[in-house]
């Protein structure tokens, strides 16, 4: 519903003694500027939900490495400030096991599609070759690696080393999958993944994290209108 309020204000005539000067005030469910926060949102959320994808499919190729983060970034940020925007000031604080969980579903899309391009990659011009394990390199930082260094037989080329796991073990044989060209890293075979599926994953995910945040956005949005419409009731004269 939309309604005139009357303001009184006090002001000063150049001649004389102070006056009161009405003013009016347009005022809207939602308060002012709502139609324009939710054209914004609902603009903002599906090409940050796709930045999402692209961050992840360029993110194994090195040399893309920063476009890709400046690209999550981006898109997470997308979706926060529309989540934001949505919900009147102050927003209630959520919980820090809540913000984890968020973060990991916004981040879903993002890993899956890079797994996605990095198998593509493997699986369309990949070459595989077997070796042996010569050498376990354990590598310490914020959480600990390890890095296979490889023996090739028969005159085989092949990279040097691979990341592999903790229960790799010197002897071991495996096979190689890397790319001649080196866009992306190399893999044991055992742990390229069918591009196609991690693929479906990525856009599935994605998708799940448009709506969930369309929802939000709407609970947002009627949150406000609701207690924009508490105030009014509140306000003399506002039924």
């Amino acid at each position: 519903m939309v309604r005139w309020e009357q303001k009184v204000v006090t002001g000063r005539h150049r001649v004389g003694g102070p006056r009161l000067v009405p003013q009016r005030r347009w005022l809207r469910p939602g308060g002012p500027g709502t139609p324009v926060r939710r054209l914004v949102v609902l603009l903002l959320i599906p090409p940050s939900a796709l930045t999402l994808l692209v961050a992840g499919a360029v993110a194994p190729f090195g040399w893309m490495l920063l476009l890709a983060v400046i690209l999550g970034a981006v898109a997470v940020i997308g979706l926060a400030v529309a989540v934001f925007w949505a919900f009147p000031s102050p927003a209630p604080d959520p919980p820090g096991v809540l913000l984890s969980l968020i973060l990991g579903l916004v981040l879903a899309p993002l890993v899956l599609a890079a797994k996605a391009s990095h198998a593509y990659v493997l699986e369309v011009r990949g070459m595989t070759r077997p070796a042996v394990v010569t050498r376990v390199v354990e590598h310490h930082g914020k959480s600990t690696s390890y890095e296979c260094v490889l023996r090739y037989g028969g005159g085989g080329q092949g990279p040097g080393s691979v990341s592999c796991e903790e229960d790799d073990r010197v002897g071991d044989e495996v096979r190689v999958v890397w790319d001649p060209e080196g866009a992306v890293k190399p893999e044991f075979e055992r742990d390229v993944g069918d591009a196609s599926s991690y693929a479906d994953f990525a856009v599935a995910a994605d998708l799940l994290v448009m709506c969930l945040t369309d929802g939000v956005a709407a609970v947002g949005f009627v949150k406000r209108r609701t207690d924009a419409r508490s105030r009014a009731a509140a306000t003399p004269g506002g039924a």
